[in-house]
């Protein structure tokens, strides 16, 4: 038996997947993987006391595949702040394939957690937060009922922080609310009113951002475009 292979098919509860690896009976590496997946409540408790959103942090900067970046916030998102669940939607945003279609799967139920979580704390979140979030969140394309809550919550935040937004921030902001098809008119106001007077700090793929987000929301903003022909 030491030298079959054998296809180990786990299913790793905290996130709700299962995992494949193909691997040889009784090698360390094997163990190792098998291991990898499961994490004792103690063990994930005592590494939450240990670790601080600042450690926790480098640890979700380190982690590539969105899935692993999922099993993460599983094991450690009751000690995550701000910056932590924001930079989560960041990395989950960059799925693609066959990783993009398992967080898309059931209109994101892998995701509930996150999102729930975030929903409750978004309209406290930084400018940066909102509109890294709100980027990742258009770029998932994930459009049911069930993610009004968190939409209205980064949509309240961004009015609160609204004069603290980059001009990065603000394009990213419209261009995912457009993008994601979220009526959002009061905030779409109050970002134009916002960035017009603030156009010549924009680069160019920006205010090309921006036209096309309030086109595509059929929006109209006057003073803005004016501003950005002129």
């Amino acid at each position: 038996f030491r030298n079959r292979s054998r296809l180990i098919l786990t299913r790793s509860r905290s996130v709700g997947m299962w995992f494949r690896s193909g691997s040889r009976l009784g090698s360390a590496p094997a163990a190792a993987r098998r291991a990898s997946l499961r994490i004792p409540p103690n063990v994930a408790l005592s590494t939450q006391r240990a670790l601080g959103p600042r450690a926790l942090h480098q640890r979700l900067l380190k982690l590539i595949d969105p899935l692993d970046v999922l099993r993460e916030f599983s094991k450690y998102g009751e000690a995550y702040d701000e910056t932590n669940l924001a930079t989560t939607w960041s990395r989950l945003g960059r799925a693609r394939g066959t990783s993009l279609s398992l967080l898309q799967s059931h209109e994101g139920e892998q995701l509930h957690a996150l999102r729930e979580r975030s929903a409750q704390e978004a309209e406290r979140w930084s400018a940066r937060g909102l509109a890294n979030t709100a980027h990742a969140l258009a770029k998932l394309r994930l459009r049911s009922g069930q993610w009004r809550d968190l939409w209205l919550a980064l949509a309240a935040g961004s009015h609160r922080e609204m004069s603290a937004f980059s001009p990065q921030g603000l394009s990213n902001t419209v261009w995912a609310f457009a993008t994601a098809g979220r009526a959002a008119p009061a905030l779409l106001d109050a970002i134009a009113a916002e960035a017009a007077p603030r156009v010549g700090k924009f680069n160019s793929q920006e205010l090309a951002n921006m036209a096309w987000s309030y086109a595509t929301a059929g929006h109209a903003a006057p003073a803005l475009l004016d501003a950005i022909a002129a």
